[in-house]
């Protein structure tokens, strides 16, 4: 009965409205489906490839492709870095698709809590072309879940909030109050976070290698008093919007296997 008040509690606060700014968003609904497969190639490096395909609620099409290859690097116990590359396609509303290529490199820190991991990550990632947000993108994240493997099926809940920081976007004329243009701007800044609910299993007592799980997370976007603003008037009526928030939620399902 607790668990289930707590899953109803974290939906409910995941599928809020947004608190930051005006809502002038443009909220569309995914669903997500990833596969992660990786390898240790010895004590020190190991191998991945992470694939995710997202459609969108509203229309059942797809909205992104995404695969990743990365090498990871384990300093120590509790240190580790990595670098990958990734190829993603996302569906232009005005048809056709738009191909980007990112380049990451991150550094994790893990914790032990006693039954609870801690997981805090720094990434930062390229992107060829550049997003009209960003072309440069830092996120902070932190996760946190259960590590041992006592409960039925090995399920092992986790909860994780990410913190992103835009650089190098597309400029955008800004306005001041008497709306006269002040000058073409990147929109950077930090402008979203990411709530983030799910849990990991082992569905075949004999296959270790093999989990799967599902996942529900709440994307929002916002401004602070520092930083250029997302979400700000085109006109002097502000009937038409630039870079509108792009506030969603999403569900996922996830299947890990280590080769």
């Amino acid at each position: 009965m607790k668990l289930i008040k707590l899953v109803f509690i974290l939906i409910s606060f995941l599928f809020l409205d947004p608190l930051f700014g005006q809502d002038n968003s443009r909220s569309q609904n995914t669903y997500w489906n990833t596969v992660l497969l990786s390898k240790k190639l010895n004590n020190r490096f190991s191998a991945s490839n992470l694939n995710i395909y997202s459609i969108r609620a509203s229309t059942n099409k797809k909205w992104f492709n995404y695969h990743d290859f990365s090498v990871a690097y384990k300093l120590d116990r509790f240190w580790s870095v990595s670098m990958g590359i990734a190829i993603s396609s996302y569906k232009l509303s005005s048809g056709g698709n738009k191909n980007f290529v990112t380049q990451t490199a991150m550094i994790s820190r893990s914790f032990r809590l006693g039954k609870i991991g801690l997981l805090t990550r720094v990434i930062a990632q390229n992107n060829n072309p550049k997003f009209s947000r960003y072309q440069q993108r830092f996120q902070l994240v932190i996760r946190s879940y259960y590590r041992k493997g006592n409960l039925p099926l090995k399920i092992k809940p986790y909860m994780q909030t990410a913190l992103y920081y835009y650089l190098n976007g597309k400029e955008r004329t800004y306005y001041d109050d008497n709306f006269q243009a002040i000058g073409k701007k990147s929109p950077d800044g930090i402008h979203r976070i990411r709530f983030k609910a799910g849990f990991m299993l082992n569905p075949i007592r004999n296959l270790n290698p093999l989990k799967v799980g599902m996942y529900i997370a709440r994307n929002v976007e916002f401004n602070l008093p520092w930083g250029n603003e997302l979400n700000f008037p085109r006109n002097s009526s502000g009937t038409r919007i630039s870079l509108p928030f792009n506030n969603y939620n999403l569900i996922g399902l996830q299947v890990n296997y280590s080769l």
